[in-house]
Order: structure tokens, then C-alpha cells, then sequence
């Protein structure tokens, strides 16, 4: 067993030159796990170092690329939107864990990709704006909404071919489009689909933030002078909970009075004002917990919302129309595993994914995971 994984954390974030010591710190790290913990890790593929030697390949690759990043960004005259682009290509390619899965983020043992209930939408095409600092954390929520609703996509902020994608759905005169954005000046709901029903036959395209609230607001100049915004009403169905349901993995500094809600929970309510389709609330509301759960097993934290433990294998559900599940069952039920650490909301962890007035915008931050493989790091 790992005595210490933060001082793992450490030791694969180092960029220094010697690299061979760290290789030969992390070979001994990596031989006191246990066959569970390595197929956790997604390193036990039945060889004799039990896939060891592949996960210090790949930490190997990521090593030299992430000092190339670091001296690259050294210089003092390289172009703004170049350090930019440094750090999101860096991100892109290796997230912020060794074999994460690269659609929920989790640790290959505790992926929920085939979990999650998927829904199709009638008139909204949901698009993610991740920032870098949130690209890759096991804790971000955001990240199961491409799993979970149908054309939805999730774009990285800065990432060169993402922003491109981003500026051709901003510019398509098919869509009504709005950020989802807690400004004064902001549509409400009802507002939106009005302008969508005149303008483009009620077809819609919403983008919602995925950033600290901090660096929401700086995202948010990114978008063209006049973009359309929209905001959750008062009334907005997020007020039946008094705490977000990723509170047990994220670090809040107020809770939902104070507009503090995760990406799904914000999106969720937001496409009930503008669907109308309570199955589909419900059940995005569902794959968060599914989504909390595993990321506290993945802390070493025992399940809050008691949904199944995760499979092995899991083949991904046909999309449904509403609220219908695919034939090889729910997300919820099932036992807890993992042992218990503490609780998520008082232990020291990440803060909450969005922030605004009702509730809208969605700004989470990530702390370094305590797991066999380290954070990114942008510097």
C-alpha cells in the first residue's frame, strides 16, 4: 500500500533533471500497490511488473513534454495566446492523472462513462467551456454531460481546434445561441425560447462555463461583444436543494443562497426551464451522484449517495428519448466500497464549480488528487 500518496503527488510533478532517481522512486511506489489498487490505477495487465514498466513509459513521455512546456513558457517575449496554447495542448494530452479516462476523468477502475442515463434533447445543443484548470479533475462535473446528453460537446478553453469549433457554433445563424451567464442584463429562460421560436424556429445552442469564478469572468470576454446570455430565474428548480450535490468532493465558500452550484446542476435546471422535461432533470441530477460517489472512492472516501459500485467492464446505452434507460439497467442502489477519510465537505479538496446571482455560471477549481498519478500543473 502507499503510505503517503501525496508525497507521490510530489515526486511525479517534479521537472527536474534527474530523472532516472525519479524513475527509480516511483518503480518502488508503484511495488507496494496492491493488485486491487494497480487495477484501480488501470495498470495490471497480467505481466510480470504487472504493467508497471507501461505506466513509467508513459509518465517518461509526459515528463519530457511537460519540461519542454516549462522552459517554453520561461521566455518572457513568447505571445500570450501562444503560453495559452502551450498549456492547453499540455492538458489535452495527458489530463491531470496517468491513464484517467479521457471522457469522465476517473481512474480506469472507477470510470462511469457506461453508467450514466443519456437523454436527447428536443430543441438545445449544450456546449461545456472548460478552462484548463478544470480539464481532466476527477472531481469536475461538467465532464459527464457530453455521456449524458445527446450532439452535447465539451470544448477546452484556449486549446487552438476547440476555440475554432467554439467560433463556428458562435457564428451559426441556424441557432439561437446563449451563454448561461448570472448577469443582471440576462434572458430568463422563458425569454430565450421567445427570441429562439422568432429567430431561428426555436432551435437553440447553450454554452455554459466551466472555470473558477474567477476565471469565468476573464472566459467570458473571450465571447463576441452582443452575445446573447441567459440566467436562471429565482424560482429556478436548484432551490429545492440546499446544498450542491457536489459539495462531498468540492470545496465550497457558500452554498446554493450564495449561487454556488455545479456545471450539471446549473445546466440541469436550465434545460428543464427550457425543456420542460422532468425525466431528464431527475436523471442528470442521477449520473452527478454516480459521478461523486466514484470520485470519493477514488479519495479512499466512503459513497454519500449509496448509488451501485462500479462495474469492471460496461457497455455503453443507446440514447433515449426523456427519461428512458437502456436495457442494462440504473445507476441507482447497489453497496458502498472503499473506506471512510473523512468527510468531503469539512477535508481540504476543490471549490465549487459555479457561482453567480440565482445560479448560473459554472466556476470549479481543482487541488491535486491523492491517487498514484500526480496533477498537470500548469505553470
Amino acid at each position: 500500500m502507499v503510505e503517503d500518496p501525496e508525497e507521490l503527488d510530489r515526486l511525479l510533478s517534479d521537472v527536474g533533471d534527474n530523472e532516472e532517481e525519479l524513475v527509480a522512486k516511483l518503480m518502488t511506489q508503484l511495488q507496494g500497490l496492491s493488485h486491487k489498487q494497480q487495477r484501480l490505477y488501470g495498470i495490471w495487465d497480467g505481466t510480470s511488473d504487472g504493467g508497471r514498466r507501461a505506466f513509467v513509459d508513459r509518465w517518461r513521455a509526459r515528463h519530457a513534454e511537460r519540461r519542454a512546456m516549462v522552459e517554453a513558457l520561461k521566455d518572457p517575449a513568447r505571445d500570450p495566446r501562444d503560453r495559452m496554447a502551450l498549456r492547453s495542448e499540455y492538458i489535452m494530452r495527458w489530463r491531470k492523472i496517468l491513464f484517467s479516462c479521457p471522457t469522465c476523468w476517473l481512474l480506469p477502475g472507477l470510470c462511469v462513462c457506461g453508467r450514466m442515463q443519456r437523454f436527447s434533447t428536443s430543441r438545445t445543443k449544450l456546449v461545456v467551456h472548460a478552462h484548463h484548470g478544470e480539464w481532466g479533475s476527477a472531481s469536475n462535473s461538467g465532464s459527464i454531460l457530453p455521456n449524458s446528453l445527446e450532439g452535447a460537446e465539451i470544448l477546452l478553453y484556449g486549446y487552438p481546434d476547440h476555440d475554432r469549433r467554439l467560433r463556428e457554433l458562435l457564428a451559426d445563424t441556424s441557432r439561437t445561441t446563449a451563454l448561461l451567464w448570472p448577469g443582471a442584463d440576462s434572458l430568463l429562460p422563458e425569454q430565450l425560447s421567445a427570441l429562439a421560436d422568432e429567430r431561428t424556429g426555436g432551435r437553440l445552442t447553450v454554452v455554459a462555463l466551466d472555470a473558477t469564478w474567477g476565471n469565468a469572468r476573464r472566459m467570458q470576454g473571450w465571447f463576441p461583444k452582443g452575445t446573447l446570455t441567459v440566467r436562471l430565474p429565482p424560482e429556478s428548480t436548484l432551490k429545492e436543494n440546499k446544498l450542491s450535490l457536489l459539495r462531498p468532493v468540492r470545496r465550497y465558500r457558500g452554498d446554493l443562497e450564495n449561487g454556488r452550484v455545479s456545471t450539471v446542476e446549473a445546466v440541469a435546471s436550465l434545460l428543464y426551464e427550457l425543456e420542460g422535461d422532468e425525466a431528464m432533470y431527475r436523471g442528470l441530477l442521477d449520473n452527478l451522484k454516480i459521478k461523486v460517489d466514484a470520485c470519493r472512492l477514488q479519495k479512499n472516501r466512503s459513497l454519500v449517495y449509496d448509488t451501485q459500485a462500479p462495474e469492471e467492464r460496461s457497455e455503453r446505452r443507446p440514447w433515449r428519448r426523456g427519461g428512458q434507460r437502456g436495457q442494462d439497467g440504473g445507476a441507482a442502489g447497489g453497496s458502498a466500497g472503499g473506506s471512510a477519510a473523512g468527510s468531503g465537505a469539512d477535508s481540504p479538496g476543490e471549490e465549487s464549480e459555479t457561482e453567480g446571482s440565482p445560479a448560473a455560471a459554472v466556476t470549479p477549481v481543482a487541488a491535486p488528487l491523492n491517487t498514484i498519478a500526480s496533477t498537470a500543473g500548469s505553470q
